[in-house]
Protein backbone atom coordinates (compact mmCIF):
# COMPACT_ATOMS: atom_id res chain seq x y z
CA UNK A 1 0.00 0.00 0.00
CA UNK A 2 2.76 2.29 0.42
CA UNK A 3 3.93 2.02 -3.20
CA UNK A 4 0.36 2.58 -4.87
CA UNK A 5 0.67 5.99 -1.98
CA UNK A 6 3.94 7.14 -3.51
CA UNK A 7 2.60 6.39 -7.21
CA UNK A 8 -0.49 8.30 -6.97
CA UNK A 9 1.68 11.25 -5.15
CA UNK A 10 3.98 11.18 -8.16
CA UNK A 11 1.03 11.07 -10.12
CA UNK A 12 -1.01 14.10 -8.67
CA UNK A 13 2.24 15.88 -8.48
CA UNK A 14 3.19 15.74 -12.23
CA UNK A 15 -0.35 16.31 -13.31
CA UNK A 16 -0.08 19.44 -10.89
CA UNK A 17 2.74 20.35 -13.13
CA UNK A 18 0.87 20.41 -15.87
CA UNK A 19 -1.23 22.38 -14.89
CA UNK A 20 -4.53 19.75 -14.29
CA UNK A 21 -6.21 18.79 -11.18
CA UNK A 22 -6.38 15.87 -9.45
CA UNK A 23 -8.35 14.08 -6.74
CA UNK A 24 -8.59 10.80 -5.25
CA UNK A 25 -11.13 8.52 -4.37
CA UNK A 26 -11.50 5.51 -2.32
CA UNK A 27 -15.50 6.04 -2.01
CA UNK A 28 -16.16 5.08 -5.86
CA UNK A 29 -15.32 1.29 -5.17
CA UNK A 30 -18.55 0.45 -4.19
CA UNK A 31 -18.64 0.48 -8.01
CA UNK A 32 -15.88 -1.36 -8.23
CA UNK A 33 -17.63 -3.78 -10.81
CA UNK A 34 -19.05 -1.64 -13.08
CA UNK A 35 -15.19 0.91 -13.03
CA UNK A 36 -13.74 -2.20 -14.22
CA UNK A 37 -16.00 -3.20 -16.73
CA UNK A 38 -16.39 0.05 -17.92
CA UNK A 39 -11.93 0.56 -18.36
CA UNK A 40 -12.03 -3.29 -19.46
CA UNK A 41 -9.52 -4.14 -16.40
CA UNK A 42 -9.15 -7.18 -14.17
CA UNK A 43 -7.30 -6.57 -10.20
CA UNK A 44 -8.68 -5.22 -7.26
CA UNK A 45 -8.92 -1.38 -7.05
CA UNK A 46 -7.86 0.48 -4.10
CA UNK A 47 -9.17 3.60 -5.29
CA UNK A 48 -9.10 6.20 -8.38
CA UNK A 49 -7.34 9.01 -8.95
CA UNK A 50 -9.42 11.38 -11.36
CA UNK A 51 -7.70 13.99 -13.28
CA UNK A 52 -8.47 16.84 -15.40
CA UNK A 53 -8.68 20.48 -16.00
CA UNK A 54 -9.64 22.94 -13.30
CA UNK A 55 -11.02 26.32 -13.08
CA UNK A 56 -8.15 27.76 -10.65
CA UNK A 57 -10.35 28.28 -7.96
CA UNK A 58 -10.30 25.70 -5.81
CA UNK A 59 -11.88 25.61 -1.92
CA UNK A 60 -10.95 27.52 1.04
CA UNK A 61 -8.67 25.62 3.21
CA UNK A 62 -10.63 24.13 6.25
CA UNK A 63 -7.69 22.98 7.98
CA UNK A 64 -6.00 24.71 11.17
CA UNK A 65 -2.74 27.19 10.52
CA UNK A 66 0.58 25.96 10.21
CA UNK A 67 1.21 27.94 13.80
CA UNK A 68 -1.56 26.25 15.06
CA UNK A 69 -0.18 22.55 14.98
CA UNK A 70 4.11 23.41 15.42
CA UNK A 71 5.75 24.22 18.41
CA UNK A 72 9.49 24.86 17.90
CA UNK A 73 11.91 24.59 21.07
Amino acid sequence: MLGIGAAVENMWLAANALGLGAVFMADVLVAEDAIKRKLGIGGDLVGVLSLGPHDGAGRPSMGARLEDLTIWR
